[in-house]
């Protein structure tokens, strides 16, 4: 059993340093796309943007007052 023991600890270290293959994480720079300055995919801010607008709410103070009225 002992020797079992042995023979798979080797094993599964032979497996870990060969890589299995080639397969796994790549070292270096990713080829699929070039990435954007913000990390965020294409079109993702124009999607964020739409969203926020159906998320206001209906009939809220805004933010800001209106333009020549001013605050207590």
């Amino acid at each position: 059993m002992r020797r079992f023991g042995a023979l798979l600890a080797l094993a599964y270290a032979a497996i870990l340093f060969a890589g299995c293959g080639g397969g796994g994480i790549q070292e270096g720079m990713s080829t699929e796309k070039a990435a954007t300055p913000s990390g965020q995919p294409a079109g993702f801010q124009e999607m964020m943007e739409a969203n926020a607008k159906k998320m206001q709410l209906k009939g809220a103070r805004p933010k800001n007052p209106p333009a020549g009225k001013a605050a207590p």
